[in-house]
């Protein structure tokens, strides 16, 4: 896993950073490369982490995008 070359690196070190630091795209990217998920979960990990970037407070204030209730009811329903 820490072999694998999406495995995240550090700068200083070029060794690969604990697992405590790597964040959800490194997951997924690992993941995929060592053939433990497809291609479609990467994709939707991908929207699901891009979504969750997405309605971050911060996120939402830059973009100007406001997420009313019924907004966001709508994309949990379906």
């Amino acid at each position: 896993m820490f072999s694998a070359a999406a495995a995240p690196l550090d700068k200083k070190t070029g060794k690969a950073l604990q697992l405590k630091e790597w964040g959800l795209r490194n997951y997924l990217d690992v993941a995929y490369e060592l053939g433990w998920i497809t291609r479609t979960t990467k994709d939707v990990g991908e929207v699901m982490r891009d979504y969750r970037n997405y309605i971050h407070p911060q996120k939402e204030l830059s973009t100007e995008l406001y997420w009313s209730p019924g907004r966001a009811d709508a994309l949990g329903s379906g």
